[in-house]
């Protein structure tokens, strides 16, 4: 019943995202050279997010990534704020850099944008969907569905996160 509901939660607000996507917006509707400039920005700040996730993983200064992918997340929200969101890579860069963000809701939205990416053409994002709906999963308690999330144990082994088992194959094959 709970992926049910999910599911359904899922189809409305994706909806929700094709209608808010047709509102006519002052920003970048109306200037294609501050859209161009957006766009650049954020594949720029999906880059610097990627590039901070490079190297060795125990290496990384948490701290210091995580108060950069705060300031990334503000930026990606002024950018979406001004209806600069138009191709598929706007979405896809929104997506990544949401996908690590520290809440459910952060999850939610990589999840959201990331299905967008796709309606507009860019399959390389049914990954990037699953793995953002996995994560949103995990995070509020409930099982993941393409199995996707991993966590280390006590033992500092990395182990999948649990999935649920109803959910059919075909679709983690396909995503």
């Amino acid at each position: 019943m709970k992926i049910i509901f999910l599911i359904a939660l899922q189809i409305t607000l994706i909806s929700c995202v094709h209608r808010t996507s047709t509102i006519q917006h002052v920003g970048c509707e109306a200037n294609p050279k501050l859209q161009n400039e957006k766009s650049a920005e954020l594949i720029r700040l999906s880059e610097e997010d990627q590039a901070d996730r490079s190297g060795s993983f125990d290496l990384i200064d948490w701290n210091k990534v995580n108060s950069r992918d705060l300031q990334r997340r503000i930026q990606v929200a002024n950018i979406f704020a001004q209806g600069c969101f138009k191709n598929s890579t706007d979405y896809a860069s929104a997506a990544t850099i949401y996908q690590h963000g520290n809440t459910a809701d952060h999850y939610y939205q990589a999840f959201i944008w990331a299905n967008q990416a796709v309606k507009l053409g860019d399959k390389s994002q049914l990954w990037w969907t699953a793995a953002a709906l996995d994560r949103y999963l995990v995070k509020i308690g409930h099982k993941q569905l393409f199995g996707t999330q991993l966590s280390k144990n006590n033992s500092d082994k990395w182990c999948i996160q649990s999935v649920e088992p109803s959910f059919p194959e075909s679709l983690r094959i396909k995503y």
